[in-house]
């Protein structure tokens, strides 16, 4: 018998307090901080910008989408 997990996908949104480029990790203004996959891209993200983090079944950010 075979069993798959599901995928239990997250999302927040809030603000972004720091970026640490070197571990990859985003930190939002609540004090939340979100390990980032490799793939996403970080460059170009900013201190106070608003966000939407969608994560992965892992708390891993699969994807960031600034808020208009």
């Amino acid at each position: 018998m075979l069993a798959i997990a599901p995928t239990m996908a997250a999302e927040m949104n809030g603000k972004i307090k720091s970026i640490d480029m070197k571990k990859h990790e985003l930190t939002m203004e609540d004090g939340t901080s979100v390990m980032v996959k490799p793939r996403v891209r970080l460059h170009g993200l900013r201190a106070g910008e608003d966000v939407r983090v969608t994560t992965d079944h892992n708390n891993m950010a699969t994807s960031i989408k600034r808020m208009k």
